[in-house]
């Protein structure tokens, strides 16, 4: 059940980045893809998809500072 969950993250990780909505659902999908790969003890891969998704997501963050969405996934 966690390899589906991971295959369908991956899909979405995967889409175009070209827009802030689409890099925001690109990051948090490696958010996603980190924690089940952590679950399934694979700490090296969920620690590649933690730092992808921070390279996402620091630039949406401080493009705009007032999106508590950027700044909640930055943790």
């Amino acid at each position: 059940m966690l390899q589906s969950g991971l295959a369908f993250y991956q899909q979405l990780a995967d889409t175009n980045t070209e827009n802030e909505s689409a890099s925001f659902s690109a990051a948090t999908a490696r958010i996603r893809m980190a924690m089940i790969q952590s679950s399934l003890k694979d700490y090296e891969g969920a620690r590649t998809h933690l730092h992808s998704a921070v390279s996402l997501l620091e630039p949406l963050a401080t493009k705009s500072p007032e999106n508590a969405g950027y700044q909640r996934e930055l943790g």
